[in-house]
């Protein structure tokens, strides 16, 4: 099971949507915080995850998805 994960650019804020195969409909996540190495998404509205982060450590892409509760950590590997 894959989510799809896309980033866009509207009126110079990124969001993050993110699309589950169960799901009919994509979860929109407001960017509140970028740069170069990092960015962070929220959606108060959503019960898990409502932050997504994700930044860059090297050559490694690391995210953090959580709410006041949880927080799930993930190292991410570029596929081919």
């Amino acid at each position: 099971m894959y989510v799809v994960i896309q980033l866009l650019k509207s009126n110079k804020i990124w969001d993050l949507t993110v699309k589950s195969p169960d799901k009919s409909e994509s979860t929109v996540f407001v960017g509140t915080h970028h740069n170069e190495n990092e960015f962070t998404c929220e959606n108060s509205k959503n019960v898990f995850p409502n932050t997504i982060k994700y930044w860059k450590s090297g050559s490694k892409i690391n995210a953090l998805v959580s709410n006041e509760e949880i927080e799930i950590s993930f190292n991410l590997e570029k596929t081919e």
